[in-house]
């Protein structure tokens, strides 16, 4: 092809022919509203030329501008300026008297299609018919479709003008190359919306007669006459005359070049999925990377993720861009029982395609890519490489100067210059929608939310959807309930999810039977857990294996799309994989469970220690494992990122054959999960290990899990379960003869009684848990129940034996060097002396407590030294208790003490009612 001096820029690119756009590296600058938008198109269609600020006001105001259109043009060009900063390939400078805007003209879509048009002028017919249509792929609709003034009215015609005159030109020299079909069926649609254009009338005619139409092309000829004299009361112009006579009497001049003999542009795609669904954000990179045809893209993803239906669905959408045709060969890297094609067996399909010498096609690889490449050089093709399977295979099948689409499970790391566009799941409102399309919108509509668990049941992988989509169009009598019924059975799901040739299962085979001995081992693993994703250390567990080692195969697996890695160091399998994983289990599940439960149970018990290094609990042992949690910080990062991973660790354990495991693990996860309120959580994990306690006869693991679940009740506002439990613990601790368990427990029972404003028994039970302290040397124990007491006098009105106990309390815990208890009685101290009316020094105790909490990162006592720092500055009449009520808030909403109701009819009140969640234990 011959030179074109103006390439598209590669970060940068200015779109008139259309909405106005700018696109910075793949990603929209945001522009604006529209007149600030055309403030810019005006610049650019002026590229490189002084616009004066009057000329700007008067193409984007018209002759009535605003007294202060000069200050709102100012103000226009700096947030321009700002929106556009993210590159250097465009500056919108200031001269005197104006501005001018300074970039590549090849960045602007109008410029570069003015050029490419100018460039088709000396060019042989076959060269300017692919020079005019690159130029007229850059529209993408109206020009300036989302702007309008008195410039964009002027304007607006001459670009359509332009246009016209561009596919006119390339409508005739694809005539004179013999191209008569795919003329007439362009030419046909145009005349529709410019049925008064005799230009194209003569082009539809001459098609028409070439394509053995005579009749078509004159009721062509009689149709426009017709409207020409109807509307502008004209005759045809003498040249559409005589081409009518011409084809009356069978004119040979009017016969198909010999070029019509030439090789007819290659046309592979597969159909377009009639049910393309979702995607849009793809689709659009997808074209844009493309359309810039500077290097190949390659689509990863995992088996049934629709990289295939992606990669021809964009491929149609651009196929009018590449009139040299498109070329689709399926690699057969992703089909279990068919060996990937060779290079050679597809270089060779191609040659002759593309009318290369079947006598001469060689052997070697190696010459017939060089034959490939020589044969396409200078063509607009598309190529779309599907299902590849390695790099290798690849690398031979890349022309250069071709637009090159890959679809690969693995990700091609080794060929140079690919840029990869890795391919999730459908979202849920796409699976859904999918789903719509292939079973039909009123079964979607008829029970929505059964719909949406299909979709959820599936993955929301495509695959899976289009599977169950097609079972419910071929089995009009079932109901969305019937089929996520029967997909809800874990052990059935992937028999559930085949219907002829197409098979989850399958989709899946392809990649794990490519692996190698201790990935597949891993990957069988790996599927035994129930959580939603898994760290290194853990995985490493899991095999029995280094952290090292185990991170080269999961990354390994990461290649082959059985696992993605969303961030560093965590890595996450599909549900349905791991369902396909499962079914591969081979004798290790149990031992390997427990070793990477053990592996959190020594997490936990570290993070428990760290957190509250002076807590009264009594923590599991677990010799012979270290912790890799060696800071608060690191604490409070390990429980919010493995909570999930957690709670379905304790569930998996108390089913199975290490039960008691379940228990400890549970036990030591207590203070961590309390601290970084996860209480939901909290509350799961101890049902779960209370009932396997009692399962397994472990009496002092279930005394514990009681008295935590007492704790987590009473924290929760159920007071009779939270008596019942703590009861039921005592009894167990004074079977076992266990005084340290049944102080605690008598603390929690104080509290609850006083809940229920039994003042009496609160005082009771508080009383005898301090003796037993006392007697027994636990100090620990001694300035909790110490804390407990004064709040239970606080709420009788003793606010001096209140502040008298919760100095005690301070002074113990300084001594112990418990920072947490230190910032309890700070709290407690902030309460007695709030309520007391002495706010200032109630708002330093709170202060306190709340520098604690948050050094320890303990959100739920952050939350409440917050909102009683509010209600002290409210009193003071501070301005500054609204922004603490709020913060405290958003944390109790966050922790799931408040609904988002709640939280955000309390953030509505100017002075809102303390939370129930604080009351308890304030």
């Amino acid at each position: 092809m011959t030179e074109i001096l103006w390439e598209p820029c590669g970060v940068l690119a200015l779109r008139l022919l259309g909405p106005v756009e700018a696109v910075i590296d793949g990603a929209p600058a945001d522009l604006g509203h529209p007149r600030q938008r055309c403030v810019l198109a005006v610049l650019l269609a002026n590229a490189n030329t002084l616009v004066t600020v009057d000329a700007l006001i008067d193409k984007v105001w018209g002759q009535d501008p605003p007294a202060s259109v000069r200050n709102t043009l100012y103000a226009h060009i700096a947030r321009l300026r700002r929106a556009l900063a993210g590159t250097d390939e465009i500056r919108i400078g200031k001269r005197s008297g104006g501005y001018l805007a300074e970039v590549d003209p090849g960045a602007v879509d109008i410029l570069r299609f003015r050029k490419l048009v100018a460039s088709a002028r000396g060019l042989d017919d076959d060269e300017a018919s692919k020079v005019l249509s690159e130029a007229l792929s850059l529209w993408r609709g109206t020009p300036l479709a989302d702007i309008s003034g008195p410039w964009v009215a002027e304007t607006r015609p001459a670009l359509d003008a332009e246009w016209s005159a561009a596919v006119l030109d390339r409508n005739a020299a694809e005539l004179r190359l013999g191209r008569h079909a795919e003329v007439l069926a362009d030419v046909r649609a145009l005349l529709v919306t410019r049925p008064l254009d005799e230009r194209l009338a003569a082009q539809l005619m001459l098609a028409a007669y070439r394509t053995g139409s005579p009749a078509d092309a004159l009721e062509c000829f009689h149709d426009i006459r017709l409207r020409l004299a109807e509307e502008l009361g004209v005759d045809p112009s003498l040249e559409l005359r005589e081409l009518h006579g011409k084809i009356l009497r069978n004119d040979p001049t009017l016969d198909a070049p010999s070029a019509a003999a030439a090789v007819r542009a290659p046309a592979e795609l597969p159909p377009d999925v009639a049910d393309f669904t979702d995607r849009q954000a793809e689709v659009d990179r997808l074209c844009e990377l493309l359309a810039l045809g500077k290097a190949p893209v390659a689509i990863n993803g995992p088996g049934g993720v629709g990289k295939s239906a992606l990669a021809v669905h964009v491929a149609h959408r651009l196929a009018g861009r590449f009139p040299d045709g498109q070329l689709y060969v399926d690699l057969q890297g992703a089909t279990a029982g068919l060996e990937p094609l060779a290079p050679a067996e597809v270089l060779d399909r191609w040659l002759h395609t593309l009318g290369g010498d079947a006598t001469r096609v060689p052997l070697g690889v190696g010459e017939a890519a060089t034959r490939f490449r020589s044969l396409v050089a200078g063509r607009r093709l598309l190529i779309v490489l599907d299902n590849a399977a390695t790099a290798a295979q690849v690398k031979p099948l890349l022309p250069a100067g071709c637009a090159v689409l890959i679809t690969s499970r693995v990700v091609l790391a080794t060929l140079a210059g690919v840029t990869h566009l890795d391919l999730d799941v459908l979202s849920q409102d796409g699976a859904v929608a999918l789903l719509g399309r292939l079973a039909g919108a009123d079964r979607i509509e008829a029970d929505p939310d059964q719909a949406a668990a299909v979709a959820r049941l599936c993955g929301y992988l495509p695959l899976a959807v289009r599977i169950a989509g097609a079972r419910l169009a071929a089995r009009r009598t079932w109901t969305m309930s019937m089929l996520a019924e029967r997909l809800a059975d874990q052990h059935r799901r992937l028999d559930e999810l085949q219907v002829a040739d197409l098979a989850v299962r399958a989709s899946f085979t392809v990649g794990y039977q490519d692996l190698r001995a201790d990935a597949a081992r891993l990957f069988r693993l790996l599927g035994l857990l129930d959580g939603p994703d898994v760290s290194v250390r853990v995985a490493a567990a899991l095999a029995g294996c280094s952290p090292l080692d185990a991170e080269a195969v999961l990354d390994r697996l990461c290649d082959a799309q059985l696992l993605a890695s969303p961030v560093p160091g965590r890595y996450r399998m599909h549900d349905l994989i791991r369902l396909y994983a499962r079914e591969l289990d081979d004798g290790e599940r149990y031992a390997a469970l427990a070793r990477a439960f053990r592996c959190h149970l020594a997490d936990a018990r570290q993070s428990s220690l760290l957190l509250h290094p002076t807590s009264t609990r009594r923590l599991p042992g677990c010799p012979g494992l270290v912790s890799t949690v060696d800071t608060k910080e690191q604490a409070i990062d390990w429980v919010d990122t493995e909570r999930a991973n957690l709670v379905a660790a304790v569930s998996q354990l108390g089913a199975g054959p290490d039960a008691k495991l379940a228990v400890q693990l549970t036990a030591a996860l207590f203070r961590p999960f309390d601290i970084r309120g996860h209480w939901q959580e909290l509350s799961f994990t101890h049902d779960v290990a209370m009932a396997t306690a009692q399962r397994i006869g472990d009496r002092a693991g279930e005394a514990q899990t009681k008295e935590d679940l007492g704790y987590v009740h009473g924290h929760s506002g159920r007071f009779d379960e939270a008596i019942s439990l703590t009861r039921e613990a005592i009894e167990i601790w004074r079977e076992i003869g266990d005084e340290t368990g049944e102080a605690s427990c008598l603390d929690i029972l104080g509290h609850s009684y006083a809940q229920l404003e039994r003042f009496d028994e609160a005082v009771e039970c508080l009383l005898r848990a301090l003796e037993i302290s006392r007697s027994s040397g636990h100090r620990r124990g001694e300035a909790r129940v110490l804390n407990t007491l004064g709040l239970v006098y606080q709420r009788l009105g003793k606010l001096a034996e209140a502040i008298e106990c919760h100095t005690e309390s301070l002074e113990l815990d300084r001594e112990l060097g418990n920072h947490y208890g230190e910032g309890v009685a700070f709290a407690n101290l902030g309460w007695a002396h709030s309520r007391g009316g002495h706010y200032a020094e109630a708002i330093d105790y709170h202060q306190r407590s709340l520098d604690i909490a948050r050094a320890v990162g303990d959100r739920y006592v952050e939350a409440e030294q917050l909102w009683g720092l509010g209600q002290a500055q409210h009193a003071l009449g501070s301005a500054s208790a609204t922004a603490h009520w709020h913060q405290s808030i958003a944390i109790l909403r966050d922790i799931g003490a408040l609904t988002t109701a709640e939280a955000v009819a309390l953030a509505e009140e100017k002075v809102p009612g303390t939370p129930e969640v604080i009351r308890r234990f304030t």
